[in-house]
């Protein structure tokens, strides 16, 4: 036998689910929630609490002060929160105010030390500094909580590439791009193999499919927001005027103009 089936019609808002995603998931409300403990034989007396506030924020980048300011009124009430700390270690981090992720971030993993992607923001921190032992040595505390965090290996690669360790860096684009279908990875890994040990129908296949899957790779100012260095970048300037990757790089700039 079979139980009798609901039917419950699902309306769509107005031109389609997706079309605004923020207001149909509500990004002008805020999800509140509060306990309050109170002495059972004093009801006036409060023993403890704990309030969080939940929402959905549109475009992450463009809130500063008063965001920050928000996370501070939130830390008032409960300063053992560690994901407040990491929230305005991202802020800082959005803003390029290093110092200040980087101690934020800091406070956070101090109250959860086993948090992956705080230390991974720690160790991007790091590289934007250009401090890449403190940045490998933050990078080494993810991989032993999880040893499978791509861009983790990855970052490293990056790291070791700029110190001239490119075997090194080598594998580590190796491994990323096998645990992980990213352009990224698969892009450097080609690069670092071209300056390494020259062209290759391997490596110009392995380039041309990581291009089509992000064209952006060939922007500049793109590889630098994903944390490549100047050495990288080189290898790829060259990389891409060789005549092999001219017509494939040409065709991925014009994707994104």
């Amino acid at each position: 036998a079979a139980a009798r089936g609901e039917l419950e019609a699902i309306i769509p808002p107005q031109g389609g689910h997706g079309k605004d995603i923020y207001k149909e998931l509500g990004a002008s409300n805020a999800l509140v929630y509060s306990r309050i403990e109170n002495d059972p034989e004093n009801p006036d007396f409060i023993t403890g609490n704990e309030i969080s506030r939940i929402g959905i924020i549109e475009n992450p980048q463009a809130f500063g002060s008063s965001a920050l300011l928000s996370l501070d009124k939130v830390l008032v009430i409960n300063p053992k929160n560690a994901s407040i700390y990491f929230a305005k270690g991202s802020i800082y981090m959005n803003s390029k105010n290093l110092k200040n992720a980087i101690l934020m971030l800091n406070q956070g993993l101090l109250l959860d030390n086993k948090n992956e992607t705080g230390y991974f923001q720690l160790g991007n921190a790091y590289i934007m500094l250009k401090e890449y032992k403190k940045a490998l040595h933050t990078y080494n505390k993810v991989t032993k909580l999880n040893p499978n965090f791509w861009q983790v290996i990855n970052n490293k690669g990056l790291i070791l590439y700029e110190i001239n360790k490119k075997e090194e860096a080598l594998s580590k684009f190796k491994l990323a791009a096998k645990l992980s279908n990213n352009a990224e990875p698969r892009l450097a890994l080609a690069i670092s193999s071209y300056s390494m040990k020259g062209i290759s129908i391997e490596t110009l296949n392995i380039a041309k499919n990581a291009l089509i899957d992000n064209p952006k790779y060939t922007d500049i100012e793109y590889q630098s927001e994903q944390l490549w260095g100047r050495k990288l970048q080189n290898s790829a300037k060259l990389f891409f005027k060789t005549k092999e990757m001219k017509k494939v790089v040409r065709e991925a700039r014009e994707k994104t103009e």
